[in-house]
């Protein structure tokens, strides 16, 4: 989604298509329903990071502090993904 309004506005301050004519902006209703998608994948990275954390905070106050598993290093790599997606959804609003 939000590479296609990329697209669409690039393509709307760059011009014209080939044959001549301009693409319109996207309207206020289209525009209502790509921020509504984009609040309902927030939400699903929002719950997905929560559970992935506490999941994380359980397995860290059960290791020892000098081993740390290759899980939970992952499970901050993945933490670290689901922000940025949130995060550049909510700075494209």
């Amino acid at each position: 989604m939000r590479s296609w309004l990329i697209f669409v506005i690039a393509v709307a301050c760059f011009g014209y298509q080939k044959g001549g004519t301009h693409i319109p902006l996207p309207s206020n209703v289209e525009m209502a329903k790509i921020r509504q998608a984009d609040h309902k994948k927030n939400l699903q990275d929002v719950a997905s990071l929560i559970e992935i954390a506490a999941a994380m905070k359980t397995r860290i106050e059960k290791e020892s502090p000098w081993v740390v598993s290759v899980k939970t290093v992952k499970d901050t790599g993945e933490i670290q993904r689901l922000a940025k997606r949130i995060h550049g959804r909510l700075k494209s609003e």
